[in-house]
């Protein structure tokens, strides 16, 4: 769940859905709800809120919920989704994954965040204009690149860097000098990003994810507190054609329908778990989708 203000001052409130279907993740667009008044804590909540009752979709169905760091979205006293875990208090609450990332990279190295703010200005600038746009376009097309959106903080431009004909894995880096100075850098930049990454991602540690989760063919039942699961579990280790299936399948074996039917607890466990993290990226696209379908109408 994402908001953002557009062009023409509208405030537009973006909901993604992730759920299971055909044994695997799937992901598409819940509604897009004008936020014609305020963007508060309390607005995004009931809109939400509104929408799931008009559909008569239960707020427990909501496992988790996602968003940006924004306070209207994660404060931790009058959020949004503090609202909503206040009337579902077993859903889980996330901070976007790519967004912490962003976070990270802008305290890593203050010159490339200032470089890559200026290519997501001039990018926006140029696709704000219509023949500007079209010139752009064509300019993409002669040299075989595809064209590019509207682009947020989160949702950076990138170029593809032409490999050589021996295409050669890192030869950029055998063209520098290694010393030791730059050794030294190295090393700072790197424990900068660890400590970093484990501030922005202190939060996790606090979701209880059982050892079983990733690999339940090679836990150690012992380990197991609770006994329904580790009734299933036992169960699961002793029928080798279900170690041949997770062995195959991975993680992903929790999402097929047999796999529930035969394991229920430890299934709806792992599922509610694995379906926890979703990416901003859906979010992003989607609103420069919103921005450029305004663009055109307003040129129209």
């Amino acid at each position: 769940m994402d908001e953002s203000t557009l062009s023409e001052s509208k405030a537009v409130l973006l909901t993604y859905v992730r759920y299971i279907d055909n044994n695997d993740f799937a992901e598409e667009i819940l509604f897009c709800k004008l936020l014609k008044s305020s963007t508060t804590a309390k607005k995004i909540y009931s809109t939400l809120k509104s929408y799931l009752d008009t559909n008569k979709k239960p707020m427990k169905n909501i496992t988790s919920c996602a968003a940006d760091g924004a306070p209207n979205m994660m404060g931790k006293k009058n959020g949004s989704l503090k609202l909503l875990k206040d009337e579902n208090p077993d859903m889980f609450l996330v901070h976007f994954v790519i967004h912490r990332e962003n976070l990270v990279a802008k305290n890593l190295s203050p010159v490339l965040n200032k470089t890559m703010n200026l290519v997501v200005k001039c990018i926006n600038s140029i696709k704000a204009s219509a023949k500007q746009e079209r010139i752009f376009k064509l300019f993409f097309e002669e040299n075989n690149e595809a064209d590019v959106r509207l682009h947020t903080e989160v949702h950076y431009f990138t170029l593809r860097q032409k490999q050589p004909k021996n295409n050669l894995k890192f030869y950029w880096f055998q063209k520098r000098e290694v010393t030791d100075t730059a050794i030294l850098n190295n090393v700072e930049h790197l424990t900068n990003l660890s400590a970093d990454l484990k501030g922005r991602f202190s939060d996790l540690k606090e979701i209880d994810f059982p050892t079983w989760l990733m690999q339940p063919m090679f836990v150690n039942l012992s380990h197991v507190s609770d006994m329904q699961y580790q009734e299933e579990l036992a169960e699961m280790q002793n029928e080798e054609s279900v170690k041949t299936f997770f062995n195959i399948k991975g993680s992903m074996a929790w999402f097929f329908e047999e796999t529930k039917i035969k394991y229920p607890s430890a299934t709806e466990c792992a599922r509610n778990l694995l379906l926890t993290f979703p990416s901003s990226y859906l979010a992003e696209c989607g609103f420069s989708a919103i921005t450029d379908l305004l663009l055109k109408k307003r040129n129209c």
